[in-house]
């Protein structure tokens, strides 16, 4: 009598219980993908907008290559309606004399008003934060020619001050909750930020 060997495969329910560990290890692997792509995010957002105030600065302190020429002009950023933008306005040049400090000094930036204004590009769900006490919306820091010298306001560019304040503070968040946020402190006597 000769046995018949019976090929074997897997049964049922050795199938549905590697599928189920599949989809387990699956699920972990997208919610840990999720995190880090909204921690990506939040990051390279708050970068790029260091670059770009450095940028701003940097048109004032040697100029600017290969863009429109609008001749000298005063840039720097403002917050309005939770969103950032850049702006940039005419300098006219025009020196005075500062009888409190005995030295000539520009006086230069036009009207407020008559200011080219661009949004800083970030991702849709990117959102602005008070930080403490800190106005948000109204804030304004520009950078005046030729030495890039700075000027605040608070009060949306109605008047601006250059030596009152220490820091200012503000936070950028990524969706609705508070895991993804990264907080900017300002220096703004010398411009720098840091996160």
């Amino acid at each position: 009598m000769k046995f018949i060997k019976k090929n074997r495969g897997f049964t049922l329910i050795e199938m549905m219980f590697v599928f189920a560990i599949i989809a387990i290890l699956s699920m972990m692997a997208v919610g840990g993908y999720s995190q880090y792509r909204r921690s990506a995010l939040i990051d390279v957002a708050a970068d790029s907008f260091i670059s770009q105030v450095n940028e701003l600065k940097s048109d004032i302190l040697y100029g600017q290559l290969n863009k429109n020429d609008d001749g000298l002009v005063c840039r720097g950023f403002l917050i309005e309606d939770n969103t950032l933008k850049s702006y940039s306005q005419k300098f006219t040049g025009k020196k005075i004399w500062d009888e409190y400090n005995n030295k000539w000094i520009y006086s230069g930036c036009v009207n407020f008003e008559e200011r080219k204004v661009f949004d800083f590009a970030f991702d849709k769900d990117v959102s602005l934060v008070a930080v403490d006490d800190d106005v948000l919306n109204g804030f304004v820091l520009r950078f005046i020619p030729p030495e890039a010298k700075i000027e605040v306001s608070f009060d949306g560019g109605l008047s601006f001050n250059t030596s009152n304040y220490a820091d200012y503070s503000f936070s950028m968040k990524y969706g609705e909750g508070e895991n993804y946020m990264r907080t900017f402190k300002i220096d703004l006597s010398t411009a720098q930020i840091s996160k």
